[in-house]
């Protein structure tokens, strides 16, 4: 009988496994037949099958050939876990393939918000300036860009219940009030009966968590912290605020984290349930300008938002807040706050190099950020949006 092996099969798997994807190739006559001298195509094999040896039997009219042994490691299969760009991203977005690249200039990245926002989008353009491999086109007026595969759109645009499109959001049109939900999922309504459906939507926070309210009220007895914060369309007005509805003695406000992370996931499941593509994700907010007693509350709201997505697979983050905290010397800010009874906390501070311009200097353009920090959301949009097309991260 002829060799008959293009290649044997190989000892290598995760479990769960079965018989069929341990691979070989017999080559020759058509009525070659191959068997396995170990079934496992049930039961699933498991890691007790560790060390298990195998072979791949061959036969046709002529007689047979026995393929060479190969030994099983089986491996347990790795837990999905959510998407979440922090700061490791922005190292890693260079690996991108470029069957992915090709994907994410399909897209539409949408992100209502305010100021901050732009910075996004700012990023987008600078990385899309030093290196034409990462094309993107930005609209901040108008009717979104139509469809495309020769760069990324970004914008801010948003759908108003008044049939307009808006290029600026904020915390009332998110998430504080049930109006603004209903608004938000007629945007996305629009959007997908009329071929603009964003790839990737998500919140662009300002300093919602610590403007206009500074810390007050009554302090919180298990984080020793006072909350702060503004709430723009809440039921009570625009009042401070804290993680969740246990919270309101403390803040008289039933607005809380919470309320934030309900409204997203009701997006998100919205889409899921329409057959939408568009991916909502959810962000954390700016590091830059409170400090102390506020940066620390503010702190609090971050980890609560991390907490709340690492505990479903399914679940994407945008972790603006800890993209910025890190240099790109791989440095971090990290400042601490004294409570009333003398507890140290730590909290994420904007690392000052992401304050400046990529000339050494600062001129503000409406993101309050410095055009290094800006380049660093986009490598890591870039990053977040690859993976979101299918791309393992590896």
């Amino acid at each position: 009988m002829h060799e008959i092996w293009a290649f044997h099969p190989l000892g290598s798997c995760h479990v769960p496994w079965s018989f069929r994807l341990f691979g070989v190739l017999p080559r020759g006559d058509s009525d070659l037949r191959a068997r396995g001298d170990r079934d496992h195509t049930t039961p699933e094999a498991t890691t007790n099958d560790n060390g298990a040896t195998f072979r791949v039997v061959v036969t046709n009219s002529a007689g047979h050939a026995d393929s060479n042994e190969a030994t099983l490691t089986a491996n347990p299969a790795s837990a999905p876990t959510a998407i979440i760009a922090d700061h490791t991203a922005v190292d890693r977005y260079s690996a991108i393939p470029q069957a992915y690249i090709d994907l994410v200039k399909k897209m539409w990245f949408d992100l209502p918000g305010e100021s901050h926002s732009s910075g996004y989008r700012h990023g987008l353009q600078f990385l899309a300036e030093a290196n034409g491999k990462y094309a993107a086109s930005i609209t901040e007026s108008g009717t979104p860009e139509a469809s495309t595969d020769q760069h990324l759109r970004a914008s801010r645009a948003y759908r108003s219940q008044y049939g307009a499109w808006s290029y600026g959001s904020g915390e009332a049109n998110w998430y504080t009030n049930t109006t603004c939900i209903a608004e938000t999922k007629g945007h996305l309504d629009y959007c997908n009966a009329n071929a603009l459906a964003p790839a990737a939507m998500g919140f662009g926070w300002c300093w919602d968590m610590s403007w206009n309210n500074d810390p007050g009220g009554t302090l919180d007895p298990v984080f020793k912290v006072h909350w702060a914060g503004s709430s723009e369309g809440g039921p009570q007005g625009n009042r401070r605020w804290g993680l969740d509805a246990g919270d309101q003695a403390l803040t008289g406000n039933t607005v809380c984290m919470d309320t934030y992370l309900a409204a997203t996931q009701a997006y998100v499941d919205y889409c899921t349930s329409k057959g939408y593509a568009t991916k909502v994700f959810f962000t954390t907010g700016p590091v830059d300008t409170y400090s102390g007693e506020n940066g620390y509350q503010r702190q609090l709201k971050h980890d609560y938002i991390r907490t709340y997505v690492a505990a479903n697979p399914s679940r994407i983050l945008f972790d603006y807040a800890d993209i910025l905290t890190w240099s790109d010397a791989g440095n971090q800010n990290l400042q601490t706050w004294t409570d009333g009874d003398g507890g140290v906390h730590s909290y994420q501070m904007i690392h000052g190099d992401n304050m400046l311009d990529r000339n050494g200097s600062y001129s503000e353009d409406g993101d309050h950020i410095g055009e290094r920090g800006a380049l660093r959301l986009g490598k890591a949009v870039w990053w977040m949006l690859a993976r979101m097309a299918g791309w393992d991260g590896q």
